[in-house]
């Protein structure tokens, strides 16, 4: 009866642990790596020897061409809903960098000289 009694506690324990996991898998957030903003699958937690978080796509936005309050919260990471909610949260991010400015062409220097 014991032994019955431990085998179904260690059930639960590993379908527990099974159905979390794949929880987390479905769970989305944008932050930084290596220097760009990146849409990461998991959470922001890890459990020792577990990774719960992976890189699912590194965008061609640098953090340092982000507004200063921008690049704050994606330091900081920011949650997402879902996959398409992180896009969404890409694409705002992208419509925040400013255009740059033109630099003026050889002949306008010439001009001004």
């Amino acid at each position: 009866m014991r032994v019955a009694a431990v085998l179904l506690v260690f059930a639960v324990l590993v379908v527990g642990a099974v159905v979390g996991y794949r929880w987390t898998q479905d769970q989305y957030f944008v932050a930084s790596h290596e220097g760009n903003v990146t849409i990461y699958r998991g959470v922001m937690a890890d459990i020792p020897g577990i990774s719960l978080q992976n890189v699912d796509e590194v965008t061609e936005i640098t953090m340092d061409t982000l507004p200063e309050f921008r690049r704050q919260q994606v330091q900081a990471r920011i949650e997402a809903s879902s996959r398409a909610d992180a896009e969404r949260i890409v694409a705002e991010l992208e419509e925040s960098v400013p255009e740059p400015s033109p630099s003026p062409s050889p002949s306008e220097d010439k001009a001004s000289s």
